[in-house]
């Protein structure tokens, strides 16, 4: 088996290693985006050259990662509280600081030794090399760095004070529509109210057309009782003109059978008293002087 075959297994590990520790600086990246609301001044391609003011724990993610900065060999600790400490503690103690910029130390697999990465792109391992390096090759394009960099600051800030306009156009547009809002709440509100007591209102109405139609069938039913009194009043009455009529005829009926009754006496009393006289009569011409007196 070559030597190639051995170390096939760690090759692997190194490519699942970078892999993960370029996704954990690309999410600390994104973080420190939504964090500080502008792009950080960082690339996360080459986290190692910061500007001087770059808080080193940016570059550590929220998530369990490697170190950005060094291989498992070196750092192994993946949990972000102890990375930032060794950020602070190594790093950032032994950095190199110059035209503006923070040259930290890396110990990745770009070279067999922890070294410095150079804004050329050269990597020295020693520190003092590496800062001769860096003063001699920033004294050339130094300046060009430094108007760069204050071009790329200005451009932030400019951009920075583009978005605070758009937020505060957006915050008073907000604010605009709430009053909007507001505004049309409380008119809708009023139209609510309004329709209440319009449906209040005719809800009373109706009421009371309710009332007034009980009213009126009451007194329609009040009148037709009085109109059935009436007719039964009138009914009572013409059975008493009957009645009274059926008893002034009896009562004619029986006065003109008591006036017969009472001729038919007088005329039986008015012959008795004639067949009297005439038997008186009779008497007396039967008595000795009437019988003179007449042959007289």
């Amino acid at each position: 088996m070559s030597d190639h075959d051995d170390d096939f297994p760690l090759n692997q590990f190194t490519e699942v290693d970078n892999i993960w520790r370029r996704s954990c600086r690309e999410l600390a990246w994104c973080e420190a985006l939504l964090e500080n609301g502008e792009i950080p001044s960082w690339s996360y391609k080459c986290p190692s050259i910061l500007l001087k003011d770059t808080d080193e724990r940016e570059l550590v993610s929220s998530q369990n990662g490697p170190c950005p900065l060094c291989s498992q060999h070196s750092f192994a600790p993946n949990f972000p509280c102890k990375i930032k400490k060794h950020m602070l503690g190594f790093h950032k103690k032994h950095s190199i600081m110059h035209a503006g910029k923070k040259h930290l130390r890396c110990r990745l697999g770009c070279s067999l030794r922890p070294h410095y990465h150079c804004t050329c792109g050269k990597t020295i391992t020693e520190k003092f090399r590496a800062l001769r390096h860096i003063q001699s090759c920033t004294g050339k394009e130094g300046i060009e760095h430094e108007d760069q960099e204050e071009r790329d600051k200005e451009e932030r800030d400019e951009d920075k004070e583009e978005e605070d306009e758009k937020d505060e156009e957006e915050k008073d547009e907000e604010e605009g529509d709430e009053e909007k809002k507001e505004k049309d709440k409380e008119e809708r509100d009023e139209d609510k109210e309004e329709e209440d007591e319009e449906d209040e209102e005719e809800e009373e109405k109706d009421e009371e057309e309710d009332e007034d139609e009980e009213d009126e069938e009451e007194r329609d039913e009040d009148e037709e009782g009085e109109d059935e009194e009436e007719e039964e009043g009138e009914e009572d009455g013409e059975q008493r003109d009957a009645d009274e009529e059926e008893d002034d005829e009896e009562e004619d009926e029986e006065y003109e059978e008591g006036e017969e009754k009472f001729e038919s006496v007088a005329e039986e009393e008015d012959k008795n008293e004639d067949v009297s006289d005439e038997e008186a009569d009779g008497e007396e011409m039967n008595k000795p002087w009437k019988r003179r007196e007449t042959k007289e």
